[in-house]
Formats: structure tokens, C-alpha cells, sequence
């Protein structure tokens, strides 16, 4: 389920983590980023999207290698 959201995010694999964090960001309602009953479901799905981002880096650079 993550890997469909996280290829929604359309990050590159090179694009810094802040990039992948401000994209995750703009996928929330107004309501829900500023609502703190959220704050745990936010933080979770924030690492979910950089762990998927991490593995994508590792995947990227598993292929480059000599």
C-alpha cells in the first residue's frame, strides 16, 4: 500500500528527504495537518514515505554499482 502512495509523491530517487517530506505534506487536507488528534497518523505516514524513499535510494544504487 505504501508503494502506491509513495509513487504518487512523484520524488525522484536523488531529490533530498525535506523533498519527500513537503510532498507527503501537500497529500493532507488543511484540516487534517492542522488537527493534532492526526499528529501520530501524520508521523507515521511521513515515515512510511521515507523508508519507501530510502529503499528506492538503496534500489538505485544497487543498480549503478560496478
Amino acid at each position: 500500500m505504501n508503494d502506491l502512495l509513495y509513487r504518487r509523491l512523484r520524488i525522484r530517487a536523488d531529490a533530498g528527504w525535506r523533498h519527500v517530506v513537503r510532498a507527503a505534506a501537500f497529500q493532507f487536507d488543511r484540516q487534517m495537518l492542522h488537527d493534532p488528534a492526526f499528529r501520530a497518523a501524520r508521523k507515521r505516514f511521513y515515515r512510511s514515505m521515507l523508508a519507501e524513499y530510502r529503499a528506492d535510494q538503496r534500489d538505485l544504487a544497487n543498480a549503478f554499482r560496478f
